[in-house]
């Protein structure tokens, strides 16, 4: 079997598995869609647990061996790049409106996964991901900080996220170079921005955090927001600026 072909790194300790869907708190009947389920090992107690799954794998050899070793009527197997899948297109066959998530994916795919899912956040519940400890720890945290990104802002101004456990890399193989973390991520239900609005916040995120280190009062003569904001906020960086300071700027 190539392991290799998409990066992949296999949770190898059940223990570790059962205690990630511990956290899920699943209920009998209940349906979960599995991104990357690899050799199946949260798939089978997904299933243990009287989950219906519906997982996506991208790897024709992987999903050979998940139809020759889960061999259960809860087991709805989709071959396919999730990236370029409308979850909500599954969701609709299945006679779903929304669904909860789990995913140790592969590390390569990170930022698309996440913008992939926010994107089509309407279709979930809840999502539960396996990531690199150093993107977790950028999404998680604060102004101010050296992790502190335009992806904290972009991640926590859609979902309300919690940490849940650590993973060490000695439970996967091949053995990755840096520590997981599992954690949570929840769609709010209301945002803060209309659309309009939406699009100059990301606009103006993303343009400061291209010069971090610099005055932010620059930046904002380019979206006209020079004269609206205090000064003692336009003499900050924008990584010292919060993401409930940027908000009040826009709003």
């Amino acid at each position: 079997m190539k392991k290799r072909k998409f990066s992949q790194i296999f949770l190898i300790r059940k223990s570790v598995a059962k205690k990630m869907i511990e956290k899920m708190n699943i209920k009998k009947g209940e349906w979960i869609m599995e991104i990357g389920p690899g050799k199946g090992i949260l798939t089978k107690i997904l299933l243990e647990k009287g989950a219906k799954v519906i997982a996506i794998e991208i790897d024709k050899n992987l999903c050979k061996f998940l139809r020759e070793n889960i061999l259960d009527l809860d087991f709805n197997l989709i071959e396919g790049d999730f990236l370029k899948i409308s979850v909500k297109e599954i969701l609709k066959e299945f006679g779903l409106n929304k669904i909860r998530m789990i995913s140790n994916a592969p590390y390569h795919i990170t930022s698309p996964l996440i913008e992939k899912i926010i994107e089509e956040r309407k279709c979930f519940k809840e999502i539960y991901l396996t990531l690199q400890k150093e993107v977790v720890d950028r999404i998680t945290s604060k102004h101010g900080t050296k992790e502190y990104s335009s992806l904290t802002i972009f991640v926590n101004f859609y979902m309300e996220i919690e940490v849940l456990m650590p993973i060490p890399s000695h439970f996967f193989k091949p053995k990755p170079k840096v520590n997981s973390l599992f954690f949570r991520l929840k769609p709010k239900e209301n945002l803060p921005l209309d659309e309009d609005k939406e699009k100059i916040f990301f606009n103006l995120i993303r343009r400061a955090f291209q010069e971090r280190r610099k005055k932010i009062g620059k930046i904002l003569k380019e979206f006209n927001l020079f004269d609206k904001v205090p000064e003692d906020l336009r003499n900050k960086r924008p990584d010292q600026i919060s993401i409930e300071e940027y908000l009040e700027i826009i709003s």
